[in-house]
């Protein structure tokens, strides 16, 4: 098993990232259709109510690969993977980000 760590600074609408990242939401359930998807998990920060992390565990690495591949050549074919559509949807109606990107994904075993 591996898990993808990220990590998040929410700096505004922290309700609405927490819907589309959380573990039943739109970002989830793209990744439930990847095989070897095992789950995600949404974790708030005690001390920094603004930060967040983000755990998203597979099977393996090879498992996670392969979805990328897919979304990949999904992109590159002119249609738009859920995964960008949700990313937009929650930055779309506003004029600043909603997160910024602490850290890229890392995988640990």
């Amino acid at each position: 098993m591996i898990a993808l760590v990220f990590s998040y600074e929410v700096v505004r609408e922290a309700a609405e990232f927490e819907r589309v990242y959380g573990t039943e939401g739109e970002w989830a359930a793209f990744f439930r259709q990847g095989r070897g998807y095992i789950g995600t998990e949404l974790l708030r920060d005690v001390e920094a109510p603004s930060r967040y992390l983000v755990i998203d565990r597979w099977e393996s690495a090879d498992a996670y690969n392969a979805l990328s591949l897919r979304i990949a050549r999904s992109t590159w074919n002119g249609s738009t993977p859920l995964a960008s559509t949700t990313t937009a949807s929650c930055a779309s109606a506003h004029s600043r980000p909603l997160v910024t990107v602490a850290a890229t994904g890392r995988a640990f075993r």
